[in-house]
C-alpha cells in the first residue's frame, strides 16, 4: 500500500508550505475529488487529520504525516524525481530563506527599535516565523536581546488603559503595521542578487583598445 500511495502522490500530491506556518516545514498532501477515497486512506494508514475542502470546487485534500511520507520515499526509490523532496531539505531551505528575509527587513537599528516596544512572541506571530528563529537571528547577527517580559507587559497595559492617548500607542501601531506588511512569505525568495565582479583587463594585440571582461557568480 505504501507503493500505491507513493504512486498516487506522484500524480495528485504535493509538498505544500503553509503561508501561516511558524515552522517553515513543508507539509505533504494528496488531493482527490472523492472525499470517500481520502477517508479510506486516512483509515488505512491511521492518519489523525481529516480531509478538508480546497479552494477548487469538489476537490478535497488530506495532509500526510511526515513519518508516512518518509516511509513512502524509502519504500520505492524510482518514483517521480521532481516529487522526491526531502522534508529535511525543505526545512533547511526555508530556514535559509528566513535568514535572508531577516537581513533584508531588519537593520540593527530597526530590530533594536522594535525590541524596545514589541515582544518577540508578538513579532513572531506578525511575521510568520518562530520565536526561536527570531531570537537566534537577532542574537547572531546583531548580538541583541529582547527586553524583559515585565517591560512589554507595562507597555501593553498602558495602551489598554489609555488607548490612543498612550505614548506607546502610535509607535506600537506603526511597528505592527510594518511587521504585517513585511511578513515572511515562504513562496517568495529573499536571496540577495549576485554581485558582479570585474575581471582582470585583457589586452588584444590586434587592437589598441583596452577591453574589460566581467563574469557573474
Amino acid at each position: 500500500m505504501l507503493a500505491f500511495l507513493l504512486g498516487y502522490f506522484d500524480g495528485d500530491g504535493t509538498i505544500y508550505f503553509k503561508r501561516s506556518s511558524l515552522t517553515g516545514v513543508g507539509s505533504p498532501k494528496i488531493y482527490s475529488s472523492s472525499e470517500h477515497f481520502l477517508v479510506q486512506v486516512k483509515s488505512y494508514f491511521k492518519i489523525k487529520t481529516n480531509p478538508n475542502p480546497t479552494t477548487t470546487e469538489n476537490v478535497d485534500e488530506l495532509a500526510l504525516p511526515t513519518s508516512l511520507y518518509a516511509k513512502m520515499l524509502k519504500n520505492y526509490s524510482l518514483s517521480l524525481k521532481r516529487k522526491r523532496i526531502s522534508l529535511e531539505w525543505t526545512k533547511k531551505e526555508s530556514r535559509k530563506e528566513q535568514f535572508f528575509w531577516f537581513k533584508k527587513i531588519f537593520t540593527e537599528d530597526k530590530i533594536r527599535h522594535i525590541y524596545s516596544y514589541v515582544s518577540p512572541s508578538s513579532i513572531s506571530k506578525l511575521v510568520n516565523i518562530s520565536q526561536i528563529s527570531l531570537l537566534r537571528y537577532a542574537k547572531e547577527e546583531y548580538n541583541l536581546q529582547p527586553k524583559s517580559s515585565n517591560h512589554y507587559r507595562e507597555i501593553t497595559w498602558d495602551i489598554k488603559k489609555n488607548g490612543e492617548k498612550s505614548p506607546y500607542f502610535e509607535v506600537v501601531k506603526n511597528i505592527r503595521d510594518f511587521l504585517q506588511n513585511n511578513a515572511f512569505d515562504p513562496e517568495l525568495s529573499y536571496k540577495p542578487s549576485p554581485i558582479p565582479k570585474v575581471g582582470i583587463p585583457s589586452f588584444k594585440l590586434y587592437t589598441p583598445r583596452l577591453e574589460f571582461y566581467q563574469w557573474y557568480i
